[in-house]
C-alpha cells in the first residue's frame, strides 16, 4: 500500500516538429518496432500516429534503435483484434526541447468520467434496469501558475496556443517516474487577480491519448 502527494512534481511542455516521418511499418510486439528510414535517437520522445487506432497520436520513447527501426518502449501490440497484422503504417512527430513550467499553484484533471448506455426489458418483471459501459468523456489537465511574463514558458506557452498544434507535457513525480501526455494547450495570457493573492495565468491541455509511464532508472 502506498500514497503520494503532488507535492515536489515537476512539469514541462514541448511542441512537435513541424514535419513527420514516415513509419512503413509496426511490428505485433512487446514492445513493436517501427521501420522508418530516419529512426530518432535512444531515448527521444515521439508522438506517433498510426493506422491502429490504438496507436493514435500517443506518446513514446524511443527504444534501441538501428540504421532503418526503433522500438515503441513500454508498448504492447500483440493483440491482433486492437492492432490488425501489417496495418500499423503511419508516421511519427519529434517533440522540440521541453520548456519548465515553474511556479506552479494548483493542478487538476477533468473529464474520464464512464458514459453508459441504459435498457431495460419489457417483459423482465422485476423492472430492472440495464447498463453496459459506452465511451469515456474527454479528458482535461489545468496547470494554475503564478504570472510572470519574464520566465521562459510565458511566451513559449502563447505560441503553442497560437499554432494549436499538438503538445507533450511531460510529468515527474517526486520519486522520478516520468508521464507523458499528448494533447492541445490553451493558455489566457491574462491573469486571474484577486485582492491580496497572487496573480495567476492557467494552462489548459486537452488530452487526446492514453498517457504513458516510464519508472524511474
Amino acid at each position: 500500500m502506498s500514497s503520494h502527494f503532488v507535492n515536489g512534481t515537476r512539469f514541462a511542455v514541448a511542441p512537435l516538429a513541424a514535419l513527420s516521418v514516415a513509419i512503413s511499418a509496426i511490428t505485433n510486439a512487446a514492445p513493436p518496432v517501427a521501420t522508418t528510414a530516419n529512426p530518432p535517437a535512444e531515448g527521444a520522445i515521439v508522438v506517433v500516429n498510426s493506422n491502429w487506432p490504438g496507436l493514435q497520436e500517443v506518446p513514446v520513447r524511443a527504444g534501441t534503435a538501428t540504421a532503418n527501426t526503433f522500438e515503441l518502449e513500454n508498448y504492447d501490440t500483440t493483440n491482433l483484434g486492437l492492432f490488425p497484422v501489417g496495418e500499423g503504417g503511419g508516421a511519427f512527430r519529434a517533440t522540440e526541447s521541453f520548456v519548465s513550467l515553474s511556479q506552479v499553484r494548483d493542478v487538476t484533471t477533468e473529464g474520464g468520467d464512464q458514459n453508459y448506455f441504459e435498457w431495460q426489458y419489457v417483459e423482465d418483471q422485476t423492472n430492472r434496469q440495464r447498463r453496459k459501459p459506452t465511451y469515456k468523456s474527454a479528458m482535461g489537465y489545468n496547470i494554475v501558475m503564478d504570472e510572470d511574463s519574464d520566465l521562459p514558458w510565458f511566451n513559449a506557452l502563447k505560441e503553442m496556443d497560437r499554432r494549436g498544434e499538438p503538445v507533450v507535457l511531460r510529468e515527474t513525480t517526486p520519486k522520478g517516474d516520468v508521464i507523458y501526455y499528448v494533447g492541445t494547450v490553451s493558455f489566457n495570457s491574462i491573469p486571474t487577480k484577486t485582492l491580496n493573492e497572487n496573480s495567476t495565468v492557467t494552462a489548459s491541455f486537452s488530452i487526446n491519448s492514453d498517457p504513458i509511464r516510464y519508472k524511474a532508472a
